[in-house]
């Protein structure tokens, strides 16, 4: 093979002419996004046209246990999670009550101590 040696101007045009191919098959390659989604099969059922009856309710009945059981753990997990939230608004609501009580009792004593003195007066009026 004979190489010869091109002058500087015919390897800038040529370099030009590559780039302008390439930018060529650029323009028409469309670029795609592909999206995979992979999911993990948690319980595998197998699939039975021809259960009868008994089969059906057995299953319901072993699944509805299974759910139940499920759901109590759900709830535990959500008391876990709400008892800084609910110890909040438990101490909220206690000095909320405490403090209902003692203004209804201060009325208390109140209207009885009026009374006390309308009857202590009503007495003194009786005498004189």
């Amino acid at each position: 093979m004979i190489l010869r040696a091109l002058p500087p101007y015919e390897v800038i045009e040529e370099i030009e002419a590559f780039r302008t191919k390439l930018n060529i098959y650029d323009s028409m390659v469309s670029y795609s996004e592909i999206v995979v989604s992979v999911s993990e099969v948690v319980e595998y059922s197998k699939i039975e046209g021809g259960q009868s009856f008994k089969d059906r309710i057995g299953k319901a009945f072993t699944e509805s246990w299974k759910n139940f059981g499920e759901g109590c753990q759900d709830f535990a997990v959500f008391l876990v999670r709400a008892f800084p939230v609910l110890l909040i608004l438990a101490v909220v609501a206690a000095v909320i009550v405490i403090i209902v009580l003692r203004s209804s009792g201060k009325r208390k004593r109140k209207i009885n101590k009026s009374e006390s003195e309308k009857n202590t007066d009503e007495t003194n009026d009786k005498k004189n």
